[in-house]
């Protein structure tokens, strides 16, 4: 639901910058101070977790490693796309890597390469959290339970949670959590450190 609601949004400011003139305000850089904004609550959601001492307490070492993997597995098998494609590698590097959270991701991509890979990242990560609800049972059956954790990406420690929970049972509630958590806290720090490079 929250998802189609930020769809929505997004389509409303579309429209509006179509049909209505913003020129003072595309002058002023607001999108740094949205981006520090954002980046400051992501931090409060982040240390307020009450969760985080039960989860390190019975953490797996596999379950560490399932994010990164994940990540890696993402990265690689997108590769091949862009270079069919002739997609720019770094910057589909860069909109790959939201892992499904896309209104971080988007905001950060936007203020460094531009509005185009911005908007592109923003629906790349949102199909992928909305495909991850919607097609959760065919990925399950296909794939494997812990298939759609890996599809869900940073969503796994909210919106695709309950799916999650629903097709995978209570048992993929921690490597889910875990996944989640780290890919949100992690998933901006290299999306910076990708564009960084020269």
């Amino acid at each position: 639901m929250t998802s189609i609601f930020f769809f929505f949004f997004f389509l409303f400011g579309i429209l509006t910058g179509k049909f209505f003139s913003f020129t003072e305000l595309q002058k002023f850089d607001y999108k740094t101070y949205v981006l520090y904004i954002l980046l400051f609550f992501v931090g409060i959601q982040i240390g307020s977790e009450k969760r985080v001492s039960e989860i390190f307490k019975n953490i797996n070492f596999k379950y560490l490693l399932f994010p990164f993997i994940s990540l890696l597995g993402t990265i690689f098998f997108s590769f091949f796309v862009f270079l069919i494609f002739r997609f720019p590698i770094k910057e589909g590097i860069t909109i790959v890597s939201g892992m499904g959270y896309y209104s971080l991701s988007s905001i950060l991509v936007s203020e460094i390469k531009g509005e185009f890979f911005g908007i592109i990242t923003l629906m790349t990560n949102l199909l992928r959290e909305i495909e991850t609800i919607i097609f959760a049972p065919f990925l399950i059956r296909i794939f494997g339970k812990s298939s759609l954790i890996a599809s869900g990406g940073a969503t796994t420690v909210d919106t695709t949670l309950p799916v999650i929970i629903k097709w995978g049972g209570k048992e993929y509630l921690l490597l889910s959590i875990i996944n989640g958590f780290l890919l949100s806290l992690f998933v901006p720090i290299f999306i910076i450190f990708i564009l960084s490079i020269k």
